[in-house]
Formats: C-alpha cells, structure tokens, sequence
C-alpha cells in the first residue's frame, strides 16, 4: 500500500482552491488502496477541519512513498528538497516556474506540451487538458443531467464558447 503525502497552499490571498484540489485526488487514491496524508499549515488544516476533518495530518514528509504537490509558491528546487528521489506528481495550472516532478497535471483548457518546455525534467509525463481534471464524485455524478438539461446537449451553448 503506498503512503502519498500532499502538500498545498491555502490562505486569504489564494483561498482553499489547492486544498480541495488535492483532496479530491487523495480521496481517489485512498478509493485505490493508499493511505493519504497533509503536511498541514494552519491555512491548510482549517480548510481541511471545514471539509475533511478525517484526513490525516502529518508534521514531517518521513514514510511516505510519493508526493503531491499543489503550491505556487514552490518550485523545482523547492520540489528536489522535499522529494528527495520520491516520485512526485505537480498539480499546475500556470507553467510559469521550473518543476521537478515524474508527472506535472494542468487541466487548463488551453494547456499544451510547448507550455512546460523547459520547465520540466525531459523525462516528464504531462497530464494535460480538462480530461484530467480532479473532479469530485458529487459533481462528476451530476454531468450527464447537467449536459441534458442544455438545448444543444453539448458541452457549452454559449456563443463565445470555442467548444459550442
């Protein structure tokens, strides 16, 4: 069973938008086997106590087999330091900043390849697009009616919507 530590940003400049990022994916991954915890600052535990008072908080990256990280203010050497060697999966929607992680997800509409290069390592796995989108049960269960309720039954009906 693996052992995935997150860690993400919070606070009143960013709100808890990383938090419940990361949440949906460490309940995925629990949903598969792992045991899934939070290098928790105070920003990020109040949004934990408010939406996940179960998940377990760790006070150091000890045992742990993989890390997440979600955090703009981090970066590749800030990634390399707390890694060190383990595989990591960055959470990304700017590629403004050098990252040193095994997978780099960005759901971005737009994102593409180019966006990340030289960004990050040439071994790399880009998760790209809104097909990879964390998206929490509760609103991925809703899609089909939402997509039924629209006239054209597509995506987006809007006019300035480049998937109408």
């Amino acid at each position: 069973m693996s052992r995935i530590l997150f860690v993400c940003a919070a606070g009143p400049s960013i709100g808890g938008g990383h938090v419940m990022r990361s949440l949906t994916l460490a309940r995925a991954l629990e949903q598969a086997g792992a045991t899934c915890a939070f290098l928790a600052s105070p920003e990020v535990a109040t949004v934990l106590d408010a939406f996940a008072p179960d998940m377990a908080r760790a006070e150091d990256d000890a045992g742990f087999d993989a890390i997440v990280f979600d955090h703009y203010g981090l970066a590749a050497d800030d990634h390399r330091a707390l890694a060190k060697g383990r595989p990591a999966l960055a959470l990304d929607d700017l590629a403004d900043r050098a990252l040193a992680a095994d997978l780099v997800l960005d759901s971005g509409p737009a994102r593409k390849a180019e966006d990340y290069a030289g960004l990050v390592p040439p071994d790399a796995r880009l998760l790209l697009g809104p097909s990879y989108a964390p998206v929490r049960p509760a609103f991925a269960a809703l899609r089909e009616t939402a997509l039924a309720r629209r006239p054209s039954g597509r995506p987006c009906g809007a006019s300035w919507c480049r998937w109408a």
